[in-house]
C-alpha cells in the first residue's frame, strides 16, 4: 500500500475478539493525493470462513476416516510406501498387522449401528494408545484395521507385538453402560520376506487374518503360516502333486487308537509330508490333498 500498488482478492486470517479466527477474502486499493502520496486505503472484505472450513473437511476426508479419525486406506498406502522406502535404505524390516474384530457383526445387528459406531471409536482409541508414535494405525474397512510397525527386528518381534495387541483387545469395552467383549483375529506380513510392495504386504496379511479367523477367534496367523493351512490349499496342492511326482517321502506314523482289555480295536495312521522347504507339513494341512492333487 505504501508504494501505491493495489492488492486484489487475497486471503488472510484475522483474530476475532472472542478468541476465534475468521478467514477473509480481501481487496485493497490505495488512495493518493495530487502529488501521488498514499493518504488512505479503500477495501472490501468477504467472510469466507465457511468455505475454508468445508475445503479443510474435504481434504481431511480424503485421507482420514470420518468415524474414527484414523488414517484411511489412501493415507495408509502413502505412509506404508514411505516406510518401505526408508526400510530399504536402512535395511530394516516393516511389519504389517491386519486386524479384524470378532463378534462385531453380532453386536452391530443386535444393539444397533449407533452402538457399533461407538464401539469402533473405542477400538480406534485403544489401538492408538497401544501403538507407538512412529507407527500407523488405519481403518481400512467396516471392522478392519491395519497397523504398520516400522523398524521391526524380525518376524518374532512382530509376533510378540501381535500377541500384546491381541491381549489388549481382549479386555472388555464399555459402551453406553454395556460391557462388550470383542476379540480380534490378526494376520501378519513382514517386509521383505512376505512382499516387497504395499499391495502384496496388505494382501498377504489380509489372507493370513482370514486364516486366523477360520482357526478360531482371537488367534494369530502369519502369511508364512497360512501357506500350511487350508487357506493355502491351492498352493499346497500344487506342491503336493509336484512332490509325489518327484517321489518325496511321506512319513507314516501308526498310532493305537483305543485299547480294550489289551486288545487293539483300531489304528490311526497320520501322514506327515516332509517337504524340503516347508518342512514337516502336519496331517491337518495335507490329509485332503492326495485325493485332490492327483
Amino acid at each position: 500500500m505504501e508504494q501505491g500498488s493495489a492488492k486484489l482478492g487475497y486471503e488472510e486470517i484475522q483474530d476475532r475478539p472472542d478468541g476465534g479466527r475468521v478467514w477473509l477474502r480481501t481487496s485493497k486499493l490505495p488512495l493518493s493525493d495530487r502529488e501521488g502520496k498514499v493518504t488512505g486505503v479503500i477495501g472490501t472484505y468477504e467472510d469466507i470462513t465457511d468455505r475454508k472450513v468445508a475445503e479443510d473437511r474435504v481434504q481431511y476426508l480424503a485421507y482420514y476416516d470420518a468415524l474414527t479419525g484414523l488414517p484411511n486406506r489412501a493415507l495408509l498406502q502413502d505412509r506404508l510406501a514411505k516406510a518401505l522406502a526408508s526400510a530399504r535404505r536402512r535395511k530394516d524390516r516393516v511389519a504389517l498387522l491386519f486386524l479384524d474384530l470378532d463378534r462385531f457383526k453380532d453386536i452391530n445387528d443386535s444393539l444397533g449401528h449407533s452402538v457399533g459406531d461407538l464401539l469402533l471409536q473405542e477400538v480406534a482409541e485403544r489401538l492408538k494408545k497401544w501403538s507407538r508414535e512412529q507407527d500407523t494405525v488405519a481403518r481400512v474397512g467396516g471392522d478392519e484395521f491395519v497397523i504398520v510397525l516400522t523398524a521391526a527386528k524380525d518376524g518374532a518381534d512382530a509376533a510378540v507385538a501381535a500377541e500384546r495387541l491381541v491381549h489388549a483387545m481382549s479386555a472388555a469395552i464399555v459402551v453406553q453402560g454395556r460391557t462388550l467383549s470383542v476379540g480380534c483375529s490378526l494376520g501378519i506380513s513382514i517386509f521383505p520376506e512376505h512382499g516387497a510392495d504395499s499391495e502384496t504386504l496388505i494382501k498377504n496379511a489380509d489372507a493370513a487374518m482370514y486364516c486366523a479367523k477360520e482357526n478360531g477367534v482371537t488367534t494369530l496367523s502369519s502369511s508364512r503360516r497360512h501357506e500350511r493351512s487350508g487357506c493355502g490349499a491351492i498352493d499346497l496342492g500344487e506342491r503336493f502333486a509336484t512332490g509325489t511326482r518327484q517321489e518325496r517321502t511321506l512319513s507314516r506314523v501308526p498310532t493305537a487308537n483305543e485299547y480294550c482289555h489289551g486288545k487293539i480295536i483300531g489304528l490311526e495312521a497320520l501322514l506327515r509330508w516332509q517337504h524340503p522347504t516347508l518342512g514337516l507339513v502336519p496331517p491337518i494341512s495335507s490329509y485332503e490333498l492326495p485325493r485332490t492333487a492327483v
